[in-house]
């Protein structure tokens, strides 16, 4: 029995430093549930003001018509680059208007080479990953073309130059 009391009155040494690491878990373990608390709520108002706009009503913009300077021909097609800053506008008997989306300007325009002597009697636009067009022709000919946009960036980074 004298030995289980020598070794209980022995470790009152240490109850200062015991006390000092009680303390500091202490306030470890507050710390780490204020953060998981804190964490779990912040995740709750990310996923609030995701899913709040689903309870709002619909509601549409009025977009301003966009003018684009005409030819004598037809439209047949509209399309536009990826960046959507370039449309392009493809004509019954192979004109291409390239201009841009943001104000109608006009920023190029190209022929598609049809023969001469016959005329477009039809278009189709095939896939638009690939970008593949044809023009029929009134002789039963098939002209194959695609449109192409590359990006070249210049000195200014607010105006990159689009080559078509």
């Amino acid at each position: 029995m004298e030995k289980i009391e020598a070794s209980i009155t022995s470790a009152g040494g240490h109850t200062g430093r015991r006390m000092a690491k009680d303390k500091l878990f202490k306030y470890l373990m507050t710390f780490g549930g204020l953060s998981v608390i804190i964490a779990i709520s912040t995740i709750f108002f990310y996923l609030a003001s995701v899913v709040a706009p689903l309870f709002m009503p619909p509601h549409m913009d009025k977009l301003k018509p966009l003018v684009v300077t005409a030819t004598d021909q037809t439209s047949v097609h509209l399309a536009m680059e990826e960046q959507v800053e370039i449309g392009a506008r493809f004509a019954s008997q192979g004109g291409v208007t390239f201009f841009s989306l943001a104000d109608g300007k006009l920023l190029h325009q190209e022929q598609v080479g049809l023969p001469k002597s016959v005329t477009a009697s039809s278009f189709s636009a095939g896939d638009l990953r690939k970008r593949v067009m044809a023009y029929g022709l009134a002789n039963g000919r098939l002209v194959l073309f695609k449109d192409d946009y590359k990006v070249t960036f210049t000195q200014d980074p607010e105006n990159p130059q689009k080559d078509i």
